[in-house]
């Protein structure tokens, strides 16, 4: 017995000794960082060609997270220079349920955010609706404590309509240094800072915005067509009201006969309207999984997500009137796609989810 003993200490510590330094060092730091790591980091980690197969095997169990993806399991069996046995393999399907710290963690900041999110728009609905005016400054302080893109668009409103053009331009351009915007939101922010910098210069000049000249009008226009978030429909909101040139939604505004419906002149209430009916999806773009925090009117709702041709790949059922829902995104391909909060027969809320997995 103890020659065996003796044997299988040898083994180990040749096999110990055959792995080099640098694995070690990788090794060491990898998981003093689990079970946190990114399936970008261990990636990365395991290309470098320096890691032992078990060594592997021992930061993929420390990281469970990861594992939800089964793509990544597939590439450590199939696409790294050295694959994973599959008897390694099975031991990491098997794993893939696993919750870690950080998946705790994730769900508690996720649960934080939607109970600040809801109880910030629960406070500007009071604000809105209270009988002897609107407190405006009330109103900015809790826009401004609300941690989303859409509350900093609708705050630069806020400001704009009571006169503060330059603490609405400030707003704005604060976005930038905020908050990491991908290329959708990117594409949106360039648009609202053109679509506010009109208004400001209109406003500037001691006039309204039914006397745009034909080069301004041209600029609303591209505004409203280059968009189809926040600046294109505050953009068709003035055009189709000040100069009858509407841009149809067919998926949200009623028909009435044959004719095209004109909204209503944009106040501070209607812009901020949406908040009745308000859905945050974050993070965005999505990386293995997405939270949509809601709050709606109704009970029993549907979260539809389409992508680009407008095929349905998920339903998502709502069935109070706040909540959480959450999309694993891990078998859905990299990509741009859209949902739409239904209730009944009726579209309350749409947007974009970028996902890359």
């Amino acid at each position: 017995m103890k020659t065996f003993i003796f044997m299988m200490l040898a083994l180990v510590q040749n096999i110990t000794q055959a792995w080099s330094d640098d694995a070690w060092t990788l090794r060491n730091q990898l998981l003093a960082r689990s079970p946190y790591l990114s399936e970008e980091v261990i990636t990365k980690a395991i290309l470098q060609d320096i890691l032992p197969q078990a060594m592997i095997l021992e930061i993929c169990l420390a990281n469970p997270d990861v594992l939800r993806n089964g793509r990544f399991i597939e590439f450590l069996k199939t696409e790294i220079s050295n694959p994973l046995p599959q008897y390694m393999i099975d031991i990491l399907y098997a794993y893939q349920g696993t919750t870690s710290p950080r998946s705790v963690l994730e769900n508690g900041l996720a649960s934080y955010s939607y109970l600040m999110l809801s109880t910030g728009n629960e406070l500007i609905r009071n604000i809105l609706n209270d009988s002897l005016g609107v407190n405006t400054d009330s109103l900015h302080t809790w826009l401004g404590r609300i941690p989303t893109l859409s509350a900093r668009y609708n705050l630069a409103e806020s400001y704009f309509e009571t006169g503060q053009n330059e603490l609405a331009w400030q707003v704005v351009n604060d976005i930038p240094t905020e908050y990491a915007l991908h290329s959708l939101d990117a594409v949106e922010y360039a648009n609202y800072l053109n679509y506010l910098n009109l208004r400001i210069a209109v406003k500037n000049s001691n006039r309204t915005i039914s006397q745009l000249s034909n080069e301004e009008l041209a600029t609303l226009q591209s505004i409203r067509d280059a968009s189809e978030s926040v600046s294109g429909i505050l953009a068709n909101n003035l055009l189709c009201f000040h100069y009858n040139i509407c841009k149809d939604y067919p998926a949200i505004l009623p028909e009435i006969g044959n004719t095209q419906p004109r909204l209503a002149k944009p106040n501070l209430t209607t812009l901020l309207n949406d908040l009745q009916n308000e859905v945050e999806v974050h993070p965005n773009p999505v990386k293995e999984y997405a939270i949509f925090a809601y709050s709606l009117q109704n009970d029993n709702a549907q979260i539809v997500i389409t992508d680009v041709t407008g095929k349905i790949i998920q339903r998502l059922n709502a069935y109070k009137a706040r909540g959480e829902i959450v999309w694993d995104t891990h078998n859905i391909a990299n990509g741009i796609y859209f949902y739409s909060v239904v209730i009944g027969d009726k579209s309350v809320a749409t947007g974009k989810i970028t996902v890359n997995n």
